[in-house]
């Protein structure tokens, strides 16, 4: 498969790219900073990383001067839902084409367990001396109460052809309206 190195043997959620015979050279991936920013690597198109919390308007200045390429950010809760929120909320305002593929495990991983915005009350991670005291920030509500128009959750995060399911669906949807996919899992493996 041109598109994607397979690790260890498993199929990727990412396989949708290659499902929609899109042409690597028109596809362009954007990641900010953490454990999900390392999926690009992973997948033969052209990328970048860019701050922390910005990969948005980064994939938004590409969209803009590129309308044909297929723009895609992939960023962790922490990511898009902690220092990057109010990109979100304006991608969602501006109807840009973007789909934008959220990793949500409640912790900043490189930081070992660093509560994220979407770490449930009440959840004790290594990083915090005791559970967590804030409630957790729901990215689908914050998606569909800014004007998202095609917004979907996975379930699971090893249930890969149900996600690739859903990233297809998501890149497929065609208005000019931003799309958003969560996952909700304890661990993300591509």
């Amino acid at each position: 498969m041109p598109w994607l190195w397979r690790l260890w043997n498993t199929p990727s959620p990412l396989s949708a790219l290659a499902d929609l015979n899109l042409d690597p050279h028109n596809v362009f991936l954007v990641s900010g900073i953490g454990c999900s920013a390392k999926t690009i690597h992973y997948v033969n198109a052209n990328g970048a990383h860019t701050l922390h919390g910005r990969p948005i308007p980064y994939a938004t200045g590409i969209k803009l001067a590129n309308p044909n390429l297929e723009v895609i950010v992939i960023g962790g809760d922490g990511d898009l839902m902690g220092i990057g929120a109010e990109h979100l909320v304006h991608a969602g305002r501006r109807n840009v084409d973007l789909t934008v593929l959220m990793f949500d495990n409640g912790v900043y991983g490189l930081t070992k367990g660093q509560a994220s915005p979407t770490l449930r009350r009440g959840v004790k991670t290594k990083a915090l001396a005791r559970p967590n005291i804030y409630d957790a920030i729901n990215p689908v509500v914050l998606a569909l109460s800014v004007g998202f128009t095609f917004v979907a959750r996975g379930g699971y995060a090893y249930d890969v052809k149900h996600l690739a399911y859903l990233i297809r669906e998501a890149i497929r949807h065609k208005a000019p309206h931003s799309s958003i996919y969560c996952s909700r899992a304890q661990r993300i493996m591509m």
